[in-house]
């Protein structure tokens, strides 16, 4: 017997299940602590840390990175933009080798998903950071879905991911296909990895194949877009002529989704879920993009929750300026409950870009959305910088290219930011 498969024997014991279970609940109590006692100041510290990773970068050298001190530095500098513009100015004249180009990498896959139906989202350039994103939106899931659930045994099963259609193209020979979450859930601690299934992005095939398995899996977590869902049902009717997934699955606790505007809604799923003498399944909805989580329902408000520490920065542009040369931008601190904004985000490789979200907070302390919509209008292009496709990258910013400013001002040179960690690094000349 090998070394692998002792180890799938010993994984799949009860006591080791009993382990990892008691493992996974403290995980998720330290989870939720933090989560709660995290603040807006969590924002400009993952801020300054992007801004600091990408400096040697050609967009962080363009952008004058060495002088963001402050969220204020870089919304002067970095003006708003669509991902398109971005990939188009920045990601395909560095193709294949895109590291250093947004993202210092390395950078091995590049990630597409469907935004809309027949509307493909451009390229998004996947580093070891952007799957620590995904990594750890997934343990805040996890703990939100033992916050609501305190007894429910998650790894007595399987954690099901079908996964909402983000395919992964490979940069260079020798890497692997495959898809975002089959690489998040490599990054995953080794004890948790034999718990999780993951469907491939292969379209019906893959979801055709779980439900053969179907009835061989005791899936207690059912994760993935509601498209994916509702057709995984469909599979699992075919082949084994169940009612609802709680007839296949009776140890089935919770199925974490997300859904676009023509995707099956809350209550179709709870429909498909069914019902059982216990406590019913529990419904979290997520706002889920290759770019990153940028919204996990808490059950304890029955509300959208803003993953503010998981590695994202949040930008909100008010509605009614987003046609405007140069719309105002908010952080978390200065939004308001009841008004409708555009979100923008910057994460690893994305710079302060338009997602084509509207977000409306119910709430500032904790953030919590009541709604989150995807319907914006356009940005109409302003102060990007211009493409050099004539001369060698330079190693610092290039005289004859023009000054990111605000207003009709030149930027000034940055404030210092007493408290930040990377302020010493970054004044160093």
């Amino acid at each position: 017997m090998d070394r692998e498969t002792l180890y799938s024997w010993l994984t799949a014991t009860r006591l080791a299940r009993g382990l990892a279970d008691a493992l996974l609940r403290r995980r998720a109590r330290r989870r939720l602590l933090a989560l709660d006692g995290a603040s807006p100041r969590a924002q400009v510290r993952t801020l300054l840390g992007l801004v600091h990773r990408a400096r040697g970068t050609r967009f962080g050298r363009e952008h004058d990175f060495h002088r963001v001190r402050t969220p204020d530095d870089f919304r002067r500098l970095v003006p708003l933009r669509s991902a398109a513009e971005l990939w188009q100015q920045y990601g395909v004249p560095a193709l294949p080798a895109l590291g250093g180009a947004a993202w210092p990498g390395p950078i091995s896959y590049l990630a597409t998903c469907d935004v809309a139906p027949g509307r493909v989202s451009p390229p998004l350039p996947v580093s070891r950071e952007l799957v620590a994103t995904h990594r750890e939106a997934l343990w805040t899931a996890l703990a939100l879905v033992h916050g609501a659930r305190p007894q429910a045994r998650l790894l007595s099963g399987s954690l099901l991911f079908v996964g909402g259609g983000a395919a992964l193209t490979p940069l260079s020979a020798g890497v692997a296909t495959g898809n975002l979450e089959e690489l998040t859930r490599a990054q995953l601690p080794r004890l948790l990895r034999p718990y999780m299934v993951v469907a491939p992005y292969s379209g019906d095939a893959s979801l055709q194949a779980l439900a053969e398995r179907g009835p061989d899996l005791p899936v207690t977590c059912l994760a993935g877009s509601a498209r994916r869902l509702v057709r995984l049902f469909d599979c699992l009717r075919e082949r084994t002529g169940c009612e609802c997934l709680l007839d296949a699955w009776p140890g089935l606790t919770a199925i974490l989704y997300s859904r676009g505007p023509d995707d099956p809604d809350r209550a179709e799923l709870a429909r498909l879920a069914g019902t059982s003498a216990g406590p019913p399944v529990l419904l979290m909805e997520a706002c889920v993009r290759p770019e990153g989580v940028f919204a996990i329902e808490d059950p304890r408000h029955g509300l959208l929750r803003l993953a503010l520490d998981h590695g994202i920065y949040f930008e909100f542009v008010p509605l009614e300026e987003l046609g405007r040369p140069r719309p105002g931008r908010h952080g978390l601190e200065a939004v308001a409950t009841g008004l409708p904004y555009a979100l923008a985000v910057t994460t690893p490789g994305l710079w302060a870009c338009l997602t084509g979200l509207t977000v409306c907070f119910e709430r500032n302390n904790p953030p919590l959305l009541s709604s989150l919509e995807a319907e914006l209008p356009a940005l109409p292009p302003a102060q990007i910088l211009p493409l050099r496709t004539d001369a060698p990258l330079p190693s610092a910013p290039h005289p004859g290219l023009p000054r990111p400013q605000s207003a009709d001002r030149a930027a000034a040179p940055a404030r210092r930011f007493s408290r930040s960690p990377w302020s010493a690094r970054a004044d160093q000349k």
